[in-house]
């Protein structure tokens, strides 16, 4: 397949109907929204088919709806190619923060070699029990200095309740967590996206990364998956592009707070 069959691909899976749990998908004006069943929890706007005519009155009804939800803050997640083509520059006139993009980066698992790459001598491992959630979430509060309570729920709540969609993977030195990340795997996507990716400061350097990256891309293949996607930033992008992913889009977030706007900032 060509880069643009992927990315069609890739819209129609893992953005038009893919939905996560604790989260329900509602349609309307051609945007497809995901809704947090958790109202503290962001939602999102995460796909869009709009024209020059309809873009405004999208944008707005969007607004308005996550109003009568009582949500006050949504992020409209973004690819370069979504129409129109000033859709970004129209969700700023309508009040939204542009994020710092990131790219989208893809790699067919029939592409990984055997040795993708070696991980013998780093200790990773899949984290089954929700005992082990705090590992992942130990070294996330520890690279980020941020409350990821919101974080222990929602892993409990997979592993508990939706076991095949998630995996959790930490990296240890000495027996202690030293880098985190995890997987998910949508239900009717042939997509597994890869997400987390934090090491500890001390241990940069030490590969630990890349055999995250590693066990989780062996385990997607071993499951069937038929591409690994990521958001990737600055960071990552150049030492996934190193094992084979291509960059597909250029993704970017662009953030709604009523209560923000209500404090004028």
């Amino acid at each position: 397949m060509n880069t643009n069959d992927i990315l069609a691909l890739f819209d129609a899976q893992e953005r038009r109907t893919a939905v996560p749990p604790m989260y329900i998908r509602e349609e309307s004006d051609g945007v497809v929204r995901h809704v947090s069943r958790r109202p503290e929890r962001l939602s999102n706007v995460v796909y869009s088919d709009l024209t020059a005519v309809t873009a405004d009155a999208a944008i707005q009804a969007q607004i308005n709806r996550f109003r009568t939800l009582e949500r006050p803050r949504f992020t409209w997640q973004a690819l370069h190619h979504d129409a129109p083509p000033d859709l970004k520059a129209r969700l700023v006139d309508h009040g939204f923060v542009a994020d710092e993009p990131e790219t989208l980066l893809v790699l067919e698992t029939a592409d990984l070699p055997d040795d993708f790459p070696e991980t013998w001598s780093v200790d990773v491992r899949r984290l089954t029990t929700v005992y082990e959630i705090a590992d992942v979430v130990g070294v996330l509060t520890a690279v980020w200095d941020g409350d990821f309570t919101w974080l222990t729920t929602q892993f409990t709540d997979y592993l508990t309740h939706h076991p095949d969609f998630i995996s959790l993977y930490a990296a240890y030195v000495n027996d202690e967590p030293a880098s985190c990340a995890w997987s998910h795997f949508p239900t009717g996507s042939q997509f597994v996206g890869l997400w987390g990716g934090a090491t500890l400061p001390a241990f940069r350097g030490w590969g630990l990364y890349s055999a995250l990256v590693a066990a989780r891309a062996a385990e997607a293949r071993q499951r069937g998956a038929r591409f690994l996607w990521v958001n990737a930033n600055d960071n990552s992008r150049p030492i996934l592009q190193q094992r084979g992913f291509r960059p597909f889009a250029v993704k970017q977030g662009f953030d709604w707070d009523e209560r923000g706007e209500e404090r004028g900032d």
